[in-house]
C-alpha cells in the first residue's frame, strides 16, 4: 500500500461509513419479519472476526442459527491467521454442517482499490443475511453489509464511539453497553433477534476426533504420566494485546508453590514466540515442566487439555480451550473483561480485584483511562501469587 493510499484510507472509510449511515436511516430500519429474506434464506454471511475464546462464546449462536436455517448456504469471511477459523469449523462439524466457503482476508491491510473489490466481490454474492458479531470490521465492508436484505449487527451508544461506528446500516440491531453482561449472553442476544425466539444457554464445548484423543493417549504414554497430577498452562496473550498478561515472575512463584503442594507435571502451551516467555515463568520448575510452545495445533492442544487434571492461565484463549474440554481452569484477570468473559461454572475460577477503573478493555475497546495511561497497572499488581494458589488449590482435580 503507498503512502497516498495509506492517507486517504481514514477518509474513504469515513466517507463510506457516513453514507452508509444516511443509506440506512433513508431506509428507515426496515427488516421486514415476514420476509423471505429471512425467513428462508439461501446465502448467509458470517463475519468471524474475532479471537479463540470469542468463537467458543459464539458456538450456542451458531448452533442457534444452524438450527433455525437448515437448508442455508452460510459463508465465513476471518483473518488469515485467526484461530477462530478452526473453532468456528469445529464447531460446524459437531453439528454435521459445514461453512460454503470460507474467505481469508486481513482487512486492514488492504488498499483502498483492494477493500473495492472485496466488498464487489461480496455483493456478486447475493446474501440474503449479513451477521456482524463485532462492529470493528463494519467500516470497511459497508458496501457489502449494506446490499443484503437482512443486515444483523450490534449497536454501541453514541458517546463509546472512539471511532464512527455506523449503527444504522443494521436493521436488525442489539444495543450494546459497558457493563456486566456475559459474551455469550452478547451474542445471543443479537441471534434471538434474527429468529425472533430465545436462544439457550449452553456451556461452549469442543468435540475431539478419535485421531485427537488417540495423540492425547499416546503422549501420557510416552512421557509416562498415568497416575500423576498434570498442570496444563499457558502464560501469554494475543499478540495485540500483551499487556494484558499477569507478570511472568508472578507465575513462577505460584508454580513452586504449586509444586511444592501437588508434585506435578506442567505442560506449558503457547505459540513460537512465547518460549522464552515460557522459560521465564517457568524457571522454578524447570525441572518437572514440559515446553510444548508451538509444537501443536489448537486441537492437539485441547486433546492434551482435556486430559490434565488442572489449567493456569491468563484471560486466554486457551483458558477458554480448558474450560471447553472440561478441565477445571484458574485465570488471572485485569486490564481485560472479567465480566464479559468470567467463567459461569463452579468448576472454574478467575481472579480478579475488581479495581474501580477495571475492566480497562471492554466491547474491544480501550477505555480513555487505561493500562497505557493509568501508570499503575493496579489491576495486576494488586494480585499476589498467594492469591492465585490459593485459587488454584480449591478447584485442582483430586487424583483418582
Amino acid at each position: 500500500m503507498t503512502k497516498l493510499s495509506q492517507g486517504l484510507k481514514p477518509a474513504y472509510l469515513l466517507l463510506k461509513t457516513l453514507s452508509a449511515m444516511i443509506a440506512g436511516l433513508w431506509r428507515g430500519w426496515k427488516h421486514g419479519k415476514n420476509t423471505t429474506s429471512r425467513t428462508h434464506p439461501h446465502k448467509i454471511l458470517l463475519f468471524g472476526y474475532m479471537g479463540l475464546g470469542d468463537a467458543l462464546m459464539f458456538q450456542p449462536s451458531l448452533k442457534a442459527i444452524l438450527s433455525q436455517y437448515p437448508d442455508s448456504t452460510i459463508d465465513l469471511i476471518i483473518g488469515k491467521e485467526s484461530q477462530s477459523k478452526a473453532i468456528l469449523e469445529r464447531s460446524m462439524w459437531m453439528m454435521d454442517r459445514q461453512f460454503g466457503r470460507v474467505l481469508q482476508t486481513d482487512y486492514k491491510s488492504l488498499s483502498i482499490r483492494e477493500l473495492r473489490a472485496l466488498n464487489s466481490q461480496l455483493v456478486s454474492e447475493h446474501y440474503d443475511i449479513v451477521i456482524c458479531t463485532y462492529m470493528s470490521p463494519t467500516p470497511y465492508f459497508t458496501s457489502a453489509i449494506m446490499s443484503a436484505p437482512v443486515r444483523v449487527g450490534h449497536s454501541l451508544p453514541w458517546d463509546k464511539w472512539y471511532k464512527p461506528r455506523p449503527n444504522p446500516i443494521f436493521n436488525i440491531r442489539v444495543r450494546l453497553a459497558q457493563d456486566h453482561e456475559h459474551e455469550t449472553s452478547r451474542h445471543r442476544r443479537l441471534i434471538d433477534a434474527l429468529i425472533m425466539e430465545e436462544v439457550p444457554y449452553e456451556q461452549p464445548h469442543i468435540k475431539l476426533t478419535d485421531q485427537e484423543s488417540k495423540l492425547a493417549e499416546a503422549f501420557w504414554d510416552k512421557h509416562d504420566l498415568e497416575g500423576r497430577m498434570v498442570i496444563g498452562t499457558h502464560f501469554g496473550a494475543s499478540r495485540t494485546q500483551h499487556w494484558k498478561k499477569w507478570d511472568d515472575d508472578q507465575f513462577a512463584i505460584v508454580l513452586r508453590m504449586i509444586a511444592d503442594e501437588f508434585n506435578p507435571i506442567f505442560l506449558h502451551f503457547g505459540t513460537d514466540n512465547e518460549r522464552d516467555q515460557i522459560d521465564e515463568a517457568s524457571k522454578s520448575v524447570r525441572e518437572r515442566s514440559i515446553n510444548l510452545a508451538g509444537q501443536l495445533a489448537i486441537f492437539d492442544v485441547a486433546a492434551l487439555l482435556s486430559k490434565c487434571n488442572a489449567m493456569l492461565a491468563n484471560d486466554s484463549g486457551l483458558g477458554h480451550v480448558a474450560m471447553a474440554v472440561g478441565t477445571r481452569t484458574v485465570r488471572v484477570f485485569g486490564v481485560s473483561d472479567y465480566w464479559g468473559y468470567r467463567s459461569l461454572s463452579e468448576q472454574h475460577t478467575d481472579v480478579f480485584k475488581g479495581v474501580s477503573c477495571s475492566p480497562c478493555l471492554q466491547l474491544g475497546y480501550l477505555k480513555p483511562y487505561n493500562v497505557h495511561n493509568c501508570g499503575h497497572k493496579n489491576c495486576m499488581k494488586l494480585i499476589t501469587p498467594d492469591e492465585v494458589a490459593e485459587a488454584f488449590k480449591r478447584i485442582a482435580s483430586p487424583l483418582p
